[in-house]
């Protein structure tokens, strides 16, 4: 029965059923002084109200209500939240508490536990008693059972004998006073579900027998104790019977003892407050009724439920599994717990451990119908991947301490090589790598003779070493070449360098090669770390910090080396910090044989924290003799110091400080991006590429080109800007230093002077460049793309906003001694903060030269500054201002009446300045340069009409004396523009990691190719002018893996996989089934299919014992080991029968090529009950041929069978008497079988003339011992004999080119002879009464569009004529039966068979020939259909299904009508699929069929042994065709592409 509760404002639906009464063992009670029953509104509990009860704990949840997990959008009523308590409570003011003890029947109606029986519900006339509802609510969990274990069940009053109804009002109680209560023998006292039964057994306390005294209450303790409780004004004598039943007090007048009670109307409030569509956990916890209180509210139960992010779909899951690795190869790939690098690789495989639980957790979240939607391989995988999750993660990470150094642990040599280039010296693991830093290969002296290092090579051959064992000790000083081969060291902790000398710290504390004799060129490449720990105290500046070496001296080349996530942390005095290398270069200007290069190096998540020096994300210091920093990237990277004024730091996200002069330096194709920051103190130069840019004589020019910055630069010391914090020339043409193709977008903040958004102070040119970030400065010169000036500008902008004091501008803060600024530009806002100079352009200039430029923003001067604010120039002196314009709005809000233009504020008078214009409008100014009371006059204020006029571009070009200014509508709000300066493309590189099969893949051979554009336009790997995403191509060939290039060198890893292919333990090599390389997520290609004698090959499975198919149609993730399976040859099954039943003694043969045809297999005889087996049979069509001999008389049936991989039954009819059928195969003549022969003596198909079959009479000769022999005779003919010549030039005009033809006589014998004779007659069968079928083996079809049969019968040439119709929909079935009756009839799906009745009723219009399961029944359905009808049912398990059939023709509408074009037409759906559309012209209705084929290849077989399988085709080419059969017939991957299974799991709702 469902009832209805309302609480807490809404309906909460519960279950409940009606109590039982027993009438054996109820007993009457009086209630009437029982105020305790009485009920309250529910509120919190707080402080004890009189005659309160105090609760002293709670009955445990169950789990399911202690922890819930809903899914996201679950409203808060359909939490389970029992309104229900089961507690542990006594009555506040009772002195005599018991914590074990118990408050009889708080609750009116309820079962009181540990009573033998049931309490009886009172009237209502009875005073102070509450009605009981109805019903109670079943299983709320937390809450006391409806139904006690060992009551009677359910039962409607008066029904059932020996039971009493529930108690109606005004009744006498069933018990008459002065009687016990009736027990029943055997029965146990009721127990409290979950406690032990032993309480109610032999020896426990035994229940109270009661007379009905007025109020009297019964009253039963935790531990079953029974008590009377008499009221004191009362004075009623206890019962003797209850006063003998008590064990523990000998008087228990007026008390009450503590009690498992129920507290109803409970209240739910949760932490925080639930909010159903917000994932996260909820903590809920009890408001009691006001009558109720807690002695410890640490004891009110809670219950945690946690919202769920939003369910994943099928979709999701299928797609998770496919790509988490296989379970085999994380195994293969696993070292064992006890290897040093366990731990290690554990660590780096937390990331995929993660996503299987994520996958499995929404695979667990699914309903049950979408889980059967994951197919068995995949299900398996997940399952597999998640008994290993669980396992890894029970394996705790080894956290060993460090002990000792690494020096202590060092190898005593390497393990080979003679240290020469051609054979280096091999290092395999970290003791090998150790042993660099030992004496034994390194000193402090950079010389031969002491330090076995100069001029050897080294090579790293091991894919990680894992240093985390011990600290580092570094390698110093080292001479000579190390090739990393793309090792990855992890786990390196130093803090303290070599003991035998060297002041660096790193792998590496000093590299130095000035001690090769031959001086040959050092390099370090390919090298890796990961997790990387620096930790050291200075003590001068001559320490040095890299994570790959403190300092590299002279002539080094770096190139591949990576560092991520790693720190370094400093304190004391040190020389130069880097990422990478802490100084690199030469550290004097004297010269050298070879000039230092770094190439393709890259830092990642790297943190340095740092008191002083030079501090860069990649290098801390550059050396003068640095020729090249090229293609090197700095990604998220913090740097923050704190040094003190005397001494402070230099920091840039790339270098901190880059010397120059020596040689010509170039610094190209750099990238600090990512979440990058620079953070530094007082006494600091901050850069977001490079802090300081320092040049010395003979002044060699560095250039620094197509490099960019997103980090923020943030301190409170001078010189800071987006790029470069100051470039510091010292050359008096300020021409040494060139920033070109650079630009910055990160925000700049200062607390002090030279702040700009790409240079904080610029000794130098810069061109081609710009800035977007916001700049502000709490001092002085401060501007959008250059602090203070001191050089030149060309070609380029700033677009943030500025905020400064004195000489601050949208573009140059200060542009002094002969600063230039020329075709340029300002967009941002500035604000001139209390102080005066302020420009929208230029807050102040000296000696400068500014022409072709202009300025957007707005300009406003705050606060009690005096002024010297306007549009482009804040203040001019001794300057040049030409072809120029000002657009922005001007205001001050000092009260002081600061001096404001539209165009320069203010300055000395030999400026000039000349065809300059201000938009006198949206500036708000009536002067452009206030002059002696006038505007000057090289300068016009017009208004937004006027500025905006195209004519504005052509005077701004001198009259169109050039071309430097352009106007375009609807560009620059109108106003002239120069145009984005034409940054230079950034020649970014795409870096390829190959792999094959997890591990680098040396000498591949792959080179790749970029496009955007799939395919049409291809790029050049290392040389990326734009960002985005970009298709990888080997070759011709799509990779099918994208890499993205933003702002920098990007790399990719490129994982190939190793494809073997086993029978059984040997690998196969034969050509067609050699291993294959595939890249990961492109599709294996299925090889030719093996032989073994005997087997016929089924296919490619890929786990050994041969239980997963492998499909070739999906993604390689993982290396593959793909294991052939064979199946036996198919058999045949079946039983000789004739009108008396089985025949013994029948010898069957299967032949191929007629009745005496080639026998395949041996022969067998029938049994006693007639049957034959044949086993081991290749697939193929073959006659069955059936012989019995009889008083010397054989006769012989021939029949048709397909053998496949399974036993097909094959049972044969023996007609009466001597009737044969024989199928005689000439030679040369393909082994043609033919079926139905047999079926011309059927009496039904008997003939009235000889030439048309059997006739009676022909039967009663057989009957009488004569003989019947019905034989078909094939031979293939050749085309030129001349008795066939006329009729194979007949077929000819009608065989379609490029067909290959057979030319078959096929003639039909009857042979007829008496009893007792040899011989007989002879006659022609030339008009059979019905077709009999003829298969004939045709090599080739594969490569043929289709099959033509031509017959040539009576001189007369015809197609072949088919014997069949395919019913499609009910109404077919009539026209037919009217006009071709004869012809065999075939439903299709469209016929609906629902059911048994269905299949009988079209049965029985007709279609005897088949029946086809229809579409909409799920598989299960189908099979329980098929089995129970005796009609042959077929099943479509391939082709496309017709969604609709419409008038509405398709190709009129959209092209015309083409009458009689029977190309298929597509329709397009809002998701790109297309939808085949065929057309009949004949009458115009068009069938739309399905976007995707339906395929039930991997169910065929199941389905073979329940119906006939149909595949249907529509679209599909030739070859297509011929991939699809063999598949389904041959056993053969199927075609890769898309397919659907239609609603064999869902079925239709």
């Amino acid at each position: 029965m469902k009832i209805m509760r309302y609480g807490k404002g809404k309906r909460k639906p519960m279950w409940g059923r009606k109590r039982t009464v027993s009438a054996m063992l109820s007993f009457c009670i009086a209630f009437t002084s029982l105020a305790c029953c009485l009920q309250a509104d529910p509120v919190m509990a707080g402080e004890p109200q009189e005659n309160a009860f105090v609760v002293t704990g709670f009955s445990e949840l169950p789990d399911e209500v202690t922890r819930q997990r809903v899914p996201v959008g679950t409203p808060e009523d359909e939490i389970k939240l029992p309104d229900r308590l089961n507690a542990t409570a006594y009555r506040e003011g009772d002195d005599s508490k018991q914590t074990d003890g118990g408050l009889g029947a708080v609750e009116v109606g309820d079962i009181n536990p540990g009573v033998s029986g049931t309490t009886q519900t009172p009237t209502q006339e009875e005073e102070g008693a509450e009605k009981p509802p109805e019903t109670m609510p079943e299983g709320t969990p937390g809450i006391t059972p409806e139904e006690t274990p060992g009551t009677t069940p359910e039962e409607t009053p008066g029904t059932t004998p020996g039971t009493a109804p529930e108690e109606t009002p005004g009744t006498t109680p069933e018990e008459t006073p002065g009687t016990a209560p009736e027990e029943t023998p055997g029965t146990a006292p009721e127990e409290i579900p979950g406690e032990s039964s032993e309480r109610s057994g032999a020896g426990s306390d035994q229940t109270a027998s009661l007379k009905a005294a007025e109020n009297a209450c019964l009253t039963i303790s935790k531990r079953q104790i029974p008590c009377v409780a008499v009221p004191q004004e009362t004075g009623a004598p206890l019962p003797e019977s209850a006063q003998t039943d008590i064990t523990e007090k000998e008087s228990i007048a007026g008390e009450i003892h503590a009690s498992d009670i129920v507290i109803r109307d409970v209240v739910w409030d949760s932490s925080p407050l639930y909010d159903g569509d917000t994932p996260g956990i909820y903590l809920f916890t009890p408001s009691l009724p006001d009558n109720y209180c807690v002695e410890d509210e640490d004891c009110l139960p809670q219950i945690e439920v946690e919202v769920l992010e939003e369910q994943r779909t099928v979709e999701w899951v299928t797609a998770g599994i496919d790509a988490l690795p296989s379970a085999d190869s994380i195994y293969e790939n696993m070292p064992g717990d006890a290897d040093p690098g366990f731990d290690t690789w554990l660590a780096g495989i937390k990331q995929t451990l993660a996503e299987i639980r994520a996958v499995k957790e929404a695979y667990d979240a699914l309903p049950d119908e979408d889980k059967e939607l994951i197919d068995e391989e995949r299900l398996n995988k997940l399952m597999d991947l998640s008994v290993l999750a669980e396992r890894l993660s029970e394996m705790e990470v080894q956290n060993t301490e460090r002990n000792g150094k690494w020096t202590e642990f060092a190898a005593g040599e390497f393990a080979g090589g003679d240290g020469t280039a051609d054979d280096p010296f091999r290092i395999e693991n970290a003791a090998q790598l150790a042993y660099m830093a030992t004496s034994g290969v390194v000193s402090s002296s950079p010389y031969s003779s002491a330090n076995k290092s100069i001029g050897k090579y080294y090579k790293i051959t091991a894919d990680t070493i894992d240093l985390s064992a011990h600290d580092w000790i570094p390698i110093s000083t080292f001479g000579g070449s190390l090739d990393g081969g793309g090792c990855t060291i992890v786990g390196m902790y130093c803090q303290e360098k070599n003991p035998n000398g060297g002041n660096g710290f790193g792998l590496f504390g000093e590299v130095d090669p000035d001690g090769n004799l031959d001086r040959a060129y050092s390099e370090i490449k390919n090298l890796n770390f990961e997790d990387c720990i620096i930790e050291a105290t200075g003590s001068s500046s001559s320490d040095y910090v890299g994570i790959l070496a403190g300092a590299v001296y002279r002539g080094i080349g770096i190139s591949g080396c990576t560092v991520k996530n790693s720190t370094i942390s400093l304190t004391g005095r040190l020389g130069g910090t880097g990422g990478l290398v802490g100084y690199f270069g030469h550290n004097n200007s004297r010269g050298f044989n070879f000039n230092s290069v770094m190439t393709d190096c890259y830092v990642f998540d790297v943190t340095i924290e740092n008191e002083e020096g030079m501090v860069g994300g990649l290098i801390g210091g550059s050396g003068y003799n640095v020729q090249k920093i090229e293609g090197c990237t700095v990604e998220d990277v913090s740097i923050t110091t704190e040094g003190a004024s005397s001494n402070g730091a230099k920091a840039g996200g790339l270098i901190g400080h880059a010397n120059g002069g020596t040689v010509e330096c170039t610094i190209k194709d750099c990238v600090v991006t990512g979440d990058s920051s620079i953070n530094g103190e007082s006494g600091m130069c901050g850069g977001g590429l490079i802090g300081i840019i320092y040049q010395k004589r003979p002044y060699q020019t560095l250039t620094v080109q197509s490099c960019s910055s997103r980090a923020d630069v943030t301190g409170n010391a001078k010189y800071y800007g987006g790029l470069v914090g100051r470039v510091q020339d010292g050359n008096s043409t300020y021409t040494a230093t060139v920033i070109d193709s650079c630009f910055a977008a990160g925000n700049v903040t200062s607390s002090n002077n030279d702040t700009g958004g790409l240079v904080g102070h610029m000794e130098g040119v810069i061109k081609n460049s710009y800035a977007e970030g916001d700049v502000e400065s709490k001092l002085h010169w401060t501007g959008g793309l250059v602090g203070s000036l001191m050089g030149g500008i060309e070609n380029s902008y700033a677009s943030g906003d500025v905020k400064g004091r004195y000489a601050t501008g949208g573009l140059v803060g200060s542009a002094d001694y002969k600063g230039e600024v020329k075709k340029s530009y300002a967009l941002g806002n500035v604000t001139i903060d209390r102080d005066t100079c302020g420009g929208g352009l230029i807050g102040y200039c000296n000696g400068a030269e500014i022409e072709d430029c202009y300025a957007k923003g707005d300009v406003i001067s705050t606060g009690t500054g005096t002024g010297n604010t306007a549009g482009l120039i804040g203040c001019a002196e001794n300057s040049s201002v030409k072809n120029s314009y000002s657009k922005g709005k001007v205001s001050a809000d000092s009260a002081e009446n600061p001096t404001i233009s539209g165009f320069i504020g203010g300055g000395a008078s030999d400026t000039t300045v000349l065809n300059c214009y201000y938009d006198k409008t949206a500036s708000l100014q009536a002067y452009g340069w206030q002059v002696s009371g006038a505007e000057h006059d090289g300068i016009s204020g017009l208004g937004t009409e006027d500025m905006t006029h195209s004519n504005r571009a052509y005077y701004l070009n001198e009259d169109g004396s050039h071309d430097i200014w352009a106007w375009k509508l609807g560009d620059n709000d109108g106003y002239p523009y120069l145009g984005t300066p034409a940054v230079k493309a950034l020649k970014h590189k795409v870096e390829f990691n190959i792999r094959l099969d997890d591990a680098l893949w040396e000498n591949s051979g792959k080179t790749y190719r970029l496009t955007k554009n799939d395919g049409l336009d291809f790029v050049d790997p290392s040389e990326i002018t734009e960002d985005g995403v970009y298709s990888i191509y080997e070759g011709d060939t799509d990779t099918l893996t994208d890499v993205t290039v933003s702002g920098g060198n990007a790399s990719v890893d490129m994982d190939y996989y190793t494809i073997t292919f086993f029978d059984g333990d040997l690998p196969l090599t034969s050509t067609g089934q050699a291993s294959q390389t595939v890249i990961k997520g492109a599709r294996a290609l299925a090889p030719a299919g093996p032989s073994r004698p005997g087997n016929r090959f089924k296919g490619w499975y890929s786990d050994k014992a041969l239980t997963q198919p492998f499909n070739f149609d999906g993604a390689v993730t993982t290396p593959l080991k793909l294991y052939a399976s064979w199946a036996l040859y198919g058999g045949i099954s079946g039983t000789v029968t004739d009108k008396l039943g089985p025949v013994p003694d029948v010898r069957v043969e299967v032949r191929e090529g007629g009745t005496d045809g080639s026998l395949i297999g041996a022969p067998v005889v029938t049994g006693a009950d007639g049957t034959f087996r044949f086993a081991g049979l290749p697939s193929g069509i073959y006659s069955l041929v059936a012989s019995r001999t009889s008083e010397n008389r054989t006769q012989v049936i021939t029949r048709t069978i397909q053998v496949m991989d399974t036993v097909t039954s094959g049972d044969i009819f023996m007609p009466e008497g001597l009737q044969n059928t024989i199928v005689e195969v000439g030679p040369n003549t393909p082994p043609i079988a033919a079926d139905k022969l047999d079926e011309l003596f059927k009496p039904e198909n008997l003939a009235e003339e000889p030439y048309q079959g059997v006739t009676a009479e022909d039967s009663a000769k057989a009957a009488g011992g004569g003989t019947v022999e019905i034989k078909l005779i094939a031979r293939q003919m050749d085309p030129s004999d001349p008795a066939i010549r006329d009729d194979v030039e007949q077929m000819t005009t009608a065989i379609e080119a490029g067909k290959e033809s057979y030319v078959l006589s096929l003639t039909v014998e009857k042979r007829v002879s008496e009893s007792g004779t040899s011989t007989g007659t002879i006659t022609k069968l030339t008009e059979l009464p019905r077709l009999i079928d003829i298969f004939v083996p045709l090599q080739g079809i594969g490569e043929m569009e289709g099959i033509q049969v031509l017959r040539i019968h009576g001189g007369q040439m015809q197609e072949l004529p088919f014997d069949g119709v395919l019913l499609r929909a009910g109404e077919e079935l009539a026209f037919i039966r009217e006009t071709a009756p004869d012809l065999k009839k075939c439903g299709d799906a469209g016929v609906y068979v629902w059911n048994q009745a269905a299949a009988e009723e079209l049965t029985g219009l007709g279609i005897e020939e088949s029946l086809c399961l229809p579409y909409e029944l799920k598989a299960g359905e189908q099979y329980r259909l098929a089995e129970s009808l005796n009609t042959p049912m077929e099943k479509m398990v391939y082709g496309r299904i017709p969604m609709m059939v419409t008038a509405n023709c398709v190709r009129k509408t959209t092209t015309g009508c083409r009458k009689g074009d029977t190309s298929f037409s597509f329709l397009k759906d809002r998701y790109q699929k297309n939808f085949p559309v065929v057309c009949d012209c004949t009458q115009c209705m068009n069938i739309i069929y399905n976007s995707l084929p339906l395929s039930l290849w991997q169910e065929r077989e199941k389905w073979l042994s329940r119906v006939d399988l149909r595949l249907n085709f529509t679209i599909e080419a030739p070859s297509e065709t011929t991939a699809v059969l063999n598949a389904f017939f041959l056993g053969k991957n199927m075609p890769s592409g898309e397919y659907t299974t239609g609603h064999e799991k869902r079925g239709v709702e």
